[in-house]
C-alpha cells in the first residue's frame, strides 16, 4: 500500500514540477485511495484489485444492457463525439454499433472474470500480471481488430 501511495504522490509531484495539467493524475489518485483502502479494509493484497473488478464487471452488464435494450453505448458514444443523430435511422450502423457494444462487454467480462477467478483462488501476484494485460493491451487488440478491413461482400448473382 505504501509504494502504491508513493508512486501515485510522486505522479502527482511529477506533473506539479512539469506545469502539467492534473486532472488526470488526481483522478488516478483518488482510484489508487480507493483501491489502498479497499486492501486495508479487507487486509489482503488482492483487496486492492476489488474496485476495478467491481467497476469492469460494471461496465461489462452497462454496454450489454444497452445494446439489449437497443441504445447500444458504443452508437451513443459516436453519436456525441460527432454530433450525429442519425446513425439510429439506418440499420446497418445501428447492427453495426450493437455488435461493437457487445464486443466491449466481453472486453469488460474478460477483464472481471479473470480477474475475479484470480483474486478468489488468491494469487495477488498473477491478479497483477492479468491486471496489466488485460488493460490496454486487450483495450488496443479490441480496437485493432474492430478496425481491421472486412473484405467486401461478394454480390449474390
Amino acid at each position: 500500500m505504501g509504494a502504491a501511495a508513493t508512486a501515485g504522490l510522486g505522479i502527482v509531484a511529477l506533473r506539479l514540477i512539469r506545469q502539467e495539467p492534473l486532472r488526470q493524475a488526481l483522478a488516478g489518485l483518488v482510484g489508487l485511495t480507493v483501491a489502498v483502502l479497499f486492501a486495508a479494509a479487507s487486509g489482503e493484497a488482492r483487496g486492492f484489485f476489488l474496485p476495478g473488478i467491481l467497476v469492469d464487471a460494471a461496465y461489462g452488464l452497462a454496454f450489454a444492457g444497452s445494446a439489449l435494450v437497443g441504445y447500444p453505448l458504443v452508437g451513443m458514444i459516436y453519436g456525441l463525439l460527432y454530433r450525429r443523430s442519425d446513425w439510429r435511422a439506418d440499420a446497418r450502423l445501428r447492427r453495426l454499433f450493437v455488435l461493437a457494444t457487445f464486443g466491449w462487454s466481453a472486453v469488460f467480462a474478460v477483464r472481471a472474470g479473470l480477474q475475479a477467478f484470480l483474486s478468489r483462488v488468491d494469487l495477488p501476484g498473477l491478479l497483477a500480471v492479468g491486471k496489466l494485460l488485460l488493460g490496454w493491451p486487450l483495450t488496443l487488440a479490441a480496437v485493432r481488430r474492430a478496425s481491421r478491413p472486412r473484405p467486401a461482400a461478394i454480390p449474390a448473382p
